[in-house]
C-alpha cells in the first residue's frame, strides 16, 4: 500500500499516475488525513505553496514516523493567459518535483520522464504549429518533460511523419470505425468487452441489423453536410468472425452508403488467421478494402497457447500468404513485447518469422495489463517483467525496423504498460495509415459506430475534442440504438449547423 496526500492543491489523477509509473503493481490510496494512514506504509506527500512572487513546489516520503526524502523547488510565478494555462504549468511542476524525488529515492529513471498522457506526439505538433525550431523542441521536452535523448527522437521522428496527413486540417473530413464485437475466444490480455462468438451466434444477426441502421443514419447526415470520408477501420473483436454472408451483406451496405471510391485508406481488422478464409478476402478485396491486418502477436507457439489463442503459427502464415494470393499487397502485423513466459530469444524469434513475411506495417506493442482482463485477475500468479529485459526488447525491435526498411509512423502509450513504454507504427515507405495517425493526433472528427465505439467530434477553433461513446454491451447496444443515434447527431450538430 503507498498513501498519496496533497496539499495545496487538488491535481488527484496526475500525481496518482506519475507514483503508479513507479510503483506499478502496488494499491495507491489517496488519504486527506494523514493520521488514517498506516505507519508501516509508505507515505508521499505531494504540495505546494504560493509566498509572495514565488511558487514552492515540495515532496515528502515518510514511513513510521521518519521522512526519507524532502525536495523542494522555488520558482518565480510567470504571467498566465488564463487559469486553464496556470493549472496546466502548476500539474507539470508537481509531476516534476515528484519525479525528482522518486528517482533520487529509488535510483531509477524514466524513459518518458513525466509523461502519462496516451498521446505524446500531441505536445510536439503544438510546439511545431508554433513554429519552434526543432532544436528547441527538444530543449522543452528535455527541460519541461524530462524525455530520455532516445524517446525525444523518437517523438520528433514519429511527429515529422504525421504532420502532412493531420494537416492542413478540413473540418469537413471525418473518418469512420466500424466495431464488431465478437471474437472466437478471448486473449489473456483483452479488455475489450467483445463477445466469444459461439456463446453468442444468436445474437449477431441482431447486432449486424442495430449497426446497419446506424450506418445508414449515420450515412444521410454525411450526405446532407456533404463531409468527405478520409478512411474507414473496420475493427473489433475480430471482424473476420463474422461468416461470409454477414462479411459481405456488412460491406454491401457500406458500398451503398459511403462513396467508398473516393476514400483514401478502408481497413479490416482480420487479426486471427483461425477467422480467414479465401472466400471471405475475395469479398473484402471485391468491396474496395485496399488494407489488412493480420495480428500474430508473437510466433511462438508455447505463448500462443498460454494467451488463449486458438490457432498455430503456421495459421499465421497461411493466412498471411493467402491474403497475398488474392492481392492484398498492403498488410500490418500487430505483436506484442512482454507477453507472459516472453524472453529475448522468443521475441528475436517473432522478428525473424516476420522479417520472411515482408508485411508493409508492423505494429509493435509494450505488453499492458489493464483492467478487466484475465491477465489482469492472474496478476499474482503469472511473473511480467516490469523493465529492463521489455527494454531491451523495445531496442531489439526497433533495430530490426531499421534494418528492414521499416520507419516509425505513428506512436502511443497506454496505462499499465509494462516499463513505462510505448506502442510504435512502423511501415515501408509509401505505407502510413492515415486512420491510425489521425485517430491519435486528434485533429480529424472520427465518427464511431456499434457497440463500444467512440465517436470525438473535433472543435478546432476551440481546441476542443468531445466524445460521444456507444454502449459496449451489445444487448443494451441493439436496445438503445436509437438514442445513440440521436445523441451523435445532436453532437455532430454542434459543429456542422452553427446558427
Amino acid at each position: 500500500m503507498i498513501y498519496i496526500k496533497l496539499q495545496g492543491h487538488i491535481y488527484e489523477y496526475d500525481i496518482k499516475e506519475m507514483v503508479r509509473q513507479y510503483f506499478p503493481k502496488e494499491n495507491i490510496q489517496m488519504i486527506s488525513d494523514l493520521s488514517k494512514a498506516s505507519k508501516n506504509e509508505l507515505i508521499i506527500i505531494n504540495g505546494l505553496k504560493v509566498e509572495k512572487d514565488k511558487y514552492k513546489f515540495y515532496t515528502i516520503f515518510q514511513k513510521k514516523n521518519q521522512i526519507l526524502l524532502k525536495e523542494i523547488m522555488q520558482l518565480r510565478i510567470p504571467s498566465f493567459e488564463n487559469d486553464k494555462e496556470k493549472q496546466r504549468w502548476e500539474k507539470r511542476k508537481l509531476k516534476v518535483i515528484l519525479y525528482y524525488s522518486m528517482e533520487k529515492q529509488y535510483s531509477k529513471s524514466l524513459p518518458w520522464g513525466i509523461l502519462t498522457g496516451i498521446r505524446p506526439t500531441k505536445i510536439v505538433h503544438k510546439l511545431m504549429d508554433e513554429e519552434k525550431k526543432e532544436e528547441n523542441i527538444a530543449k522543452v521536452l528535455k527541460s519541461q518533460f524530462l524525455l530520455s535523448n532516445e524517446k525525444i527522437k523518437l517523438l520528433m521522428d514519429v511527429a515529422k511523419q504525421e504532420r502532412d496527413i493531420v494537416y492542413p486540417i478540413d473540418k469537413n473530413k471525418v473518418s469512420i470505425y466500424i466495431g464488431i464485437p465478437f471474437c472466437p475466444s478471448r486473449c489473456v490480455y483483452c479488455s475489450f468487452l467483445s463477445s466469444v462468438i459461439q456463446k453468442n451466434r444468436e445474437s449477431v444477426k441482431e447486432y449486424l441489423q442495430a449497426l446497419y441502421y446506424e450506418i445508414k443514419e449515420i450515412g444521410k447526415y454525411i450526405n446532407k453536410h456533404s463531409l468527405s470520408i478520409e478512411s474507414i477501420y473496420i475493427g473489433g473483436g475480430t471482424p473476420t468472425v463474422l461468416k461470409v454472408d454477414e462479411l459481405k451483406e456488412l460491406l454491401d451496405i457500406l458500398q451503398e452508403t459511403f462513396n467508398i471510391d473516393e476514400i483514401k485508406e478502408y481497413t479490416l481488422e482480420a487479426g486471427r488467421p483461425d477467422t480467414i478464409n479465401k472466400e471471405k478476402l475475395i469479398v473484402a478485396l471485391s468491396h474496395g478494402i485496399k488494407r489488412i491486418s493480420i495480428n500474430p502477436q508473437t510466433m511462438n507457439q508455447k505463448t500462443l497457447q498460454n494467451i488463449g489463442r486458438m490457432h498455430s503459427v503456421e495459421d499465421i502464415k497461411k493466412a498471411y500468404f493467402l491474403a497475398r494470393e488474392i492481392g492484398f499487397s498492403f498488410i500490418n502485423m500487430d505483436l506484442i513485447l512482454g507477453l507472459p513466459g516472453e524472453d529475448l530469444k522468443d521475441v528475436k524469434r517473432t522478428l525473424k518469422e516476420v522479417e520472411i513475411l515482408k508485411p508493409e506495417n508492423i505494429t509493435v506493442h509494450t505488453m499492458s495489463v489493464k483492467k478487466g482482463s484475465k491477465l489482469k485477475e492472474r496478476l499474482e500468479e503469472i511473473k511480467l517483467d516490469q523493465g529492463q529485459k521489455v527494454s531491451k526488447m523495445i531496442e531489439v525491435a526497433q533495430d530490426f525496423a531499421s534494418s528492414n526498411g521499416y520507419y516509425a509512423y505513428y506512436l502511443y502509450r497506454q496505462k499499465y504498460m509494462l516499463g513505462n513504454l510505448e506502442n510504435v507504427g512502423y511501415c515501408k515507405t509509401g505505407y502510413r495509415s492515415i486512420y491510425n495517425i489521425q485517430m491519435i493526433a486528434e485533429k480529424q472528427t472520427i465518427i464511431g459506430l456499434g457497440a463500444g465505439s467512440v465517436t470525438k467530434v473535433v472543435f478546432q477553433e476551440k481546441d476542443r475534442i468531445e466524445r460521444m461513446p456507444n454502449v459496449k454491451n451489445v444487448e443494451q447496444y441493439i436496445k438503445r440504438i436509437q438514442e445513440m443515434i440521436d445523441r451523435k447527431l445532436s453532437l455532430l450538430d454542434s459543429l456542422y449547423c452553427k446558427i
